[in-house]
């Protein structure tokens, strides 16, 4: 038997999400993908002489498609790990860590921006300064 290929596929019912995650996060390419199914790649090809010339890949499958084989269940996050190799692994934690922490800050900095949130930190706000201010004048008397 020639494998030509080998690679996992995890049942999900957050398609998409696993899918972006891998393509922005992780640099892997969408190679198929059906409203049920996605199987992504990484991006390039191993250098490496001993992996041969291929990328490597992942699948997710939606937990609800009729066409699901018997027996994987939607995967509840244990039983599984994914062992992404890489040449500089401080390298690539570095930019996904700092990937990740550029885009928090830029979505808590969008709902920090909206009008009904901003009045409710600044009531809390003039709230706690209020509260210190009257505690202030009183341990002064």
């Amino acid at each position: 038997m020639r494998l030509q290929d080998a690679y996992p596929v995890v049942v999900t019912d957050r398609l998409v999400a696993c899918r972006d995650f891998y393509t922005r996060w992780l640099g892997f390419q969408v190679v198929f993908e059906a409203s049920w199914f996605v199987y992504l790649a990484s991006g390039a090809p191993s250098t490496d002489a001993s992996a041969g010339d291929r990328p490597y890949g992942i699948a997710f499958m939606a937990s609800d498609h009729p066409s699901a084989p018997l027996g994987p269940e939607t995967f509840a996050g244990r039983g599984l790990f994914l062992t992404l190799q890489v040449e500089d692994a401080r390298q690539e934690f570095e930019r996904v860590w700092l990937g990740l922490y550029t885009w928090g800050v830029g979505r808590i900095s969008d709902a920090l921006r909206r009008p009904r949130l901003r009045r409710a930190l600044e009531a809390v706000t003039g709230a706690v300064l209020v509260g210190l201010g009257a505690r202030l004048a009183w341990e002064r008397r």
